[in-house]
């Protein structure tokens, strides 16, 4: 699990479906400040921060990688707009599971039944729920920490003459 930034142009974003609130893409093809370029393949967006994932947009964009997926989770872009919205789906399909199999759990037990299914849906959702609200965290704490964040030309334009 990590967050990290991405300065950037993006040149290319293709995005293979879209499933309720998640973009999934391809790729995203990225030109970085410096001329390289990275290709990010796979990644996911909230809709909210997949509408400002377009080709020629410019700026900072706030990526993080879980255990099971990648993606973007916000962007500042050069023209002043900003948005952040993690991605939570597999956060609350875990906590759904989580819950169900742990009341299943305790009705069979009552009756002296037992599922190891219930055993392995406990063992896997319970960690993956709070591995995965704490990368929600960790993104959060990122963007809010760059809320300083201006873009190259911007930074260059607002300093004095002869500096």
């Amino acid at each position: 699990m990590a967050v990290s930034t991405i300065d950037g142009t993006i040149e290319e974003a293709v995005i293979k479906s879209s499933r309720m609130n998640i973009r999934i893409y391809r790729q995203i093809r990225f030109r970085l400040r410096d001329g390289t370029e990275t290709i990010v393949t796979k990644p996911i967006a909230d809709a909210k921060v997949a509408a400002l994932l377009q080709p020629g947009a410019s700026g900072r964009f706030y990526m993080f990688k879980a255990p099971d997926h990648k993606g973007v989770h916000g962007i500042r872009d050069d023209q002043g707009h900003e948005v952040w919205e993690f991605p939570r789906n597999n956060e609350k399909a875990m906590l759904v599971i989580m819950i169900v199999a742990g009341l299943i759990s305790a009705l069979m037990l009552t009756f002296g039944l037992f599922s190891g299914w219930l055993i392995i849906a406990l063992g896997i959702s319970i960690p993956f729920f709070f591995i995965l609200r704490s990368l929600r965290t960790q993104a959060r704490a990122q963007f809010d920490a760059d809320g300083g964040y201006r873009p190259p030309a911007a930074a260059a334009a607002a300093q004095p003459a002869g500096s």
